[in-house]
């Protein structure tokens, strides 16, 4: 497996992604916004035999590198590529000077809590109806 930033050629492929992951109650990114994310250098890509699998967006604040969006095709899950993806981007938070990694997730997601978890993030404040269907969970991995 490699990690790496996507390119604007990856376009068309990473929005099919979106599609297929994020049905319309999650809200999935449109083809424009994906574009801007892209050019911002904030998507990176989990391909497997050049083949994409995955992708994490990262939103960068002032002290704080924000975890948006993470999404791995069907065919991939449990495989350690949502892992990989969030232990290259602590690594790529660090290197660039961040002091904290932030995310939020729906409170039912209880796989993606433990994972979080297991890598040291720690859950800071429960957000009221923070999704359509529940509530959202704020964690944060401090980094200094």
């Amino acid at each position: 497996m490699e990690i790496n930033k996507a390119h604007i050629d990856t376009l068309p492929l990473l929005y099919t992604l979106e599609q297929q992951i994020f049905d319309a109650e999650s809200y999935p990114l449109s083809k424009r916004s994906l574009k801007t994310q892209i050019q911002k250098s904030n998507v990176y890509l989990a391909t497997i035999d050049e083949k994409i699998a995955g992708y994490l967006l990262v939103f960068r604040y002032k002290y704080t590198m924000r975890i948006y969006s993470l999404g791995i095709l069907s065919a991939y899950r449990k495989q350690r590529i949502g892992q990989s993806l969030i232990t290259f981007i602590i690594h790529q938070a660090k290197k660039e000077g961040y002091r904290t990694l932030s995310l939020e997730v729906n409170t039912s997601n209880h796989p993606a809590i433990e994972l979080y978890a297991k890598l040291a993030f720690q859950p800071i404040k429960t957000l009221k109806n923070y999704y359509p269907n529940g509530d959202g969970l704020k964690m944060v991995l401090p980094l200094k």
